[in-house]
């Protein structure tokens, strides 16, 4: 299971407070914790 988004990112957004580029970036790292842990969770021996 994925860990959860970052609370406070996720209540910066529905507020509004932030510029639409300091969105972006928040999405961007995001995105890049997300795809950095399924390989973290996954040894070696584990795929097929």
């Amino acid at each position: 299971m994925a860990e959860p988004i970052d609370q406070n990112i996720v209540d910066a957004l529905k507020q509004g407070i932030w510029t639409e580029e300091e969105q972006e970036q928040a999405l961007t790292m995001m995105l890049a914790q997300v795809e950095e842990k399924p390989a973290e969770q996954h040894p070696e021996g584990e795929v097929e």
